[in-house]
């Protein structure tokens, strides 16, 4: 089994909630993916969707 690291893990579940319709906790998880790699592009991508 591969270990995933803390940054996708947040991104995993932010992603899970945002299908699940649970925008705020979606953006809380999306967000803390971004302080840990402020840089990539997919967690921002995706916060931003959020925000459409």
């Amino acid at each position: 089994m591969s270990k995933i690291s803390l940054d996708e893990a947040c991104y995993n579940r932010g992603i899970a909630k945002f299908y699940l319709e649970n925008f705020q906790e979606a953006l809380e998880e999306l967000n803390e993916s971004v302080q840990i790699h402020p840089n990539n592009t997919k967690f921002l991508i995706a916060m931003g969707i959020i925000y459409v």
